[in-house]
């Protein structure tokens, strides 16, 4: 959900991460970033509820989703694009690998059968068994050899293939791609605003939704100077 919802896209150097290098490659978090992130959204949903519910003696169903939680946050402090988390050596099941049309796809194949998977539909069936802890020298030649087989095709070409066997894969979408996914618009976590002056600002929806008492939102620019 970090590559979908542009997470990774948006990594670059610069104060704030906001524009600058983007060259490189994007790194995956050694964490789960979608999983922390969703977490307060699911105390405060549930939270809610509770409060309706003491209200109005019925529950109601709660739904909140990992790609808003990554949406909600893709402003999130980023490291620089080639630097790797904790300084830790690449691992060859947990990269962003870059394909023939300069896009990204992502693996998060932390599994036995999701490795394995990967590297028969890739063609790398003899690194099928090496997985885990692996040598600093091991990492880098798996790394090297997948960094050259994913240049032979396209991000969408191989995320067509790879996403029908039992591994975790994701394209890198860059922020543009992120903001008009289906899913984004389904959930409605970016939402355009429009003020009386033409001014035009797109803002994020929020994750926490209710089936009975949805947050009441009013989505409008900053007040102006004075």
């Amino acid at each position: 959900w970090e590559a979908t919802g542009g997470w990774h896209a948006a990594q670059a150097t610069g104060l704030g991460n906001m524009g600058g290098d983007y060259s490189g490659r994007p790194w995956l978090n050694p964490f789960n970033l979608a999983d922390i992130k969703s977490a307060p959204y699911i105390l405060a949903t549930i939270l809610a509820a509770l409060y309706a519910r003491e209200k109005t003696g019925e529950g109601q169903y709660c739904d909140i989703a990992l790609f808003d939680a990554v949406i909600a946050v893709k402003d999130a402090e980023k490291p620089a694009r080639g630097e790797e988390a904790w300084n830790r050596a690449p691992r060859p099941s947990w990269n962003n690998y870059e394909c023939s049309d300069g896009k990204w796809i992502a693996f998060a194949a932390g599994e036995a059968i999701q490795w394995a998977n990967l590297c028969k539909g890739i063609g790398l069936e003899q690194y099928t068994n090496d997985r885990g802890n692996l040598s600093p020298e091991k990492s880098a030649e798996i790394v090297a050899a997948m960094d050259k087989v994913f240049k032979t095709k396209t991000r969408d070409q191989w995320f067509a293939e790879l996403s029908q066997l039992d591994t975790e894969v994701a394209p890198v979408l860059t922020l543009e791609e992120a903001a008009n996914h289906p899913q984004v618009k389904l959930r409605n976590m970016h939402v355009d605003v429009t003020d009386d002056d033409g001014y035009h600002q797109v803002q994020y929806g929020t994750p926490i939704k209710l089936s009975k008492t949805p947050p009441k939102l009013k989505h409008r620019r900053a007040p102006k100077f004075g």
